[in-house]
């Protein structure tokens, strides 16, 4: 946000969600992000609940055909432990606490009525909120009313294109390309990953400096020379 040598901002989601906390977080960074520069969101496989509430900062935010996406909704909940633990296994706990909802999350035993609807009123809170930062986010692109596609609904990207949960369809490619063109750089541009990659996702670049050409990395699908293409070791080791 703050290095002006960076003309625009591509944020890679591929998530199922996880953290309200968390996603609550990155939506307040790429939102303050996206009011000095352009931000435009990528979607992999998978950008559902807390990976589609990080994506709606994005000015444009791009999905697969097939990608999981929207899931706006909140779940909660625990496991009780004791009875394997301490019947099965033979390991025994005993806890101290202190304040009303202290051991809320204790795998010893089971909701009381007055911690359970505790939970329900901090899950529905929570769920105002996620929704309300997809109507400040997408506002008028939402197509229908927000409520009818949230409850924690799922769709493909290309269902979420018609209802306004996203804008396009394409690939990380195709989200680099929009990005240059928002921040004015043309087709002469560097491109900054962070983190830096590492595994197949290093092979992925070091294959792309080979080729002089950008990989894509959406699939695993990379655009090779000819030259390099036909190379039988590169064709063997290929997935």
């Amino acid at each position: 946000r703050a290095d002006d040598s960076i003309k625009a901002v591509v944020v890679r989601v591929d998530s199922p969600g996880g953290s309200a906390l968390a996603s609550d977080i990155i939506w307040n960074a790429a939102t303050r992000c996206a009011a000095e520069k352009p931000v435009i969101v990528s979607m992999g496989q998978v950008a559902g609940s807390g990976g589609y509430y990080v994506a709606i900062p994005g000015e444009t935010i791009f999905a697969q055909p097939t990608t999981i996406t929207g899931s706006i909704g909140v779940v909660g909940g625990k496991i009780v432990w004791k009875g394997l633990f301490e019947d099965k296994l033979g390991i025994t706990t005993t806890e101290f606490s202190r304040g009303a909802h202290a051991a809320l999350m204790s795998s010893n035993r089971k909701w009381s009525d007055s911690e359970r609807s505790f939970m329900q009123a901090y899950m529905n809170s929570v769920y105002e909120q996620f929704k309300g930062r997809v109507t400040k986010s997408r506002g008028a692109k939402i197509k229908k009313d927000l409520e009818s596609i949230a409850g924690g609904r799922v769709y493909t990207g290309a269902q979420a294109v018609e209802l306004g949960l996203v804008d396009k369809l394409g690939g990380l490619a195709d989200a680099l390309d929009h990005a240059a063109g928002k921040g004015g750089l043309g087709r002469d541009y560097e491109v900054r990953q962070f983190p830096k990659p590492s595994g197949l996702e290093g092979f992925l670049a070091l294959l792309g400096k080979l080729t002089g050409k950008e990989t894509e990395e959406d699939e695993y699908e990379v655009r090779l020379t000819p030259t390099l293409g036909s190379d039988p070791l590169v064709r063997a080791v290929w997935p």
